[in-house]
């Protein structure tokens, strides 16, 4: 904390990637009876879902594929940028086919690393089902190919688990899934 903030709250939202002319970043701390903590790594990942579910708010406003709303705001020369481009290359555009398939596309840079991830979902009335998930990731020189790999696929079976049917019941103020045997992980 650093007169009164904290400035880890805000990493992933003050230093995105993405070149925005007129960008406001505000943080509020509020104190809650249920204390609240990072998730599987550090506030920075909270921040990306957050910045990257506006950015597709922003681009279905706007009509624009959220792609290329991407690719205008991120530099040429990006590392991002080109996760982005190599993950979606060859593919058709990403918001939506016919038959209740579509792609969502999110992108993220974090301590000297850059991802985009693509998830291919199907949608049948309520059930929704998550086909498969492709991530591009320039990390840079990997020491251990493999602990590379099981770090992205951690990320994404936690990510996938959190977002689709992981909760926490909270009665008379107390947790009420005290292990993992109540509280099921993916």
């Amino acid at each position: 904390m650093a007169d009164g903030r904290d400035e880890s709250a805000v990493s992933g939202a003050f230093d995105m990637e993405y070149d925005f002319p007129d960008q406001v970043i505000t943080y509020i701390m509020s104190n809650t009876p249920v204390p609240v903590g990072w998730l599987r790594s550090v506030y920075n990942t909270q921040n990306a879902l957050a910045n990257e579910c506006f950015l597709d708010e922003v681009a279905h406003e706007a009509g624009i594929d959220p792609v290329q709303l991407r690719l205008r705001h991120l530099p040429r020369s990006n590392r991002l940028r080109r996760t982005l481009e190599r993950a979606t290359e060859g593919r058709a555009s990403p918001i939506k086919n016919g038959d209740g398939t579509g792609f969502g596309v999110a992108c993220h840079a974090s301590f000297g690393s850059f991802a985009t991830s693509l998830a291919e979902v199907q949608v049948d009335g309520e059930r929704l089902q998550v086909k498969r998930i492709l991530t591009c990731l320039d990390c840079g020189p990997a020491v251990h190919p493999a602990g590379v790999r099981a770090q992205i696929e951690g990320a994404v079976t936690l990510a996938l688990g959190n977002l689709l049917h992981e909760e926490i019941t909270i009665e008379k103020g107390r947790v009420q899934e005290l292990n993992f045997d109540e509280y099921l992980l993916l």
